[in-house]
């Protein structure tokens, strides 16, 4: 009986750790996942403004090239 209480004993203190492990894992993970899913509608909207930006600028540059092949 000893051995046989023994065996238990080690596979329940195996378990153990495993869980205890996998909780510590999967606390990790989710501070990691919390750092990462920053709200990130602030930079999607500097983006598109700033594509909004550049569109304005090209335009405004089409429009100054031909007003000088009008004035040439």
């Amino acid at each position: 009986m000893g051995r046989e209480e023994a065996v238990a004993q080690a596979k329940a203190a195996a378990k153990e750790k495993e869980t205890a492990a996998h909780a510590k894992k999967v606390e990790r993970k989710d501070k990691v996942w919390a750092v990462g899913a920053k709200d990130t509608s602030k930079t999607e909207g500097a983006a598109e403004s700033a594509e909004q930006a550049a569109a304005r600028k090209a335009a405004a540059a089409a429009q100054v090239r031909s007003c000088r092949v009008l004035t040439a």
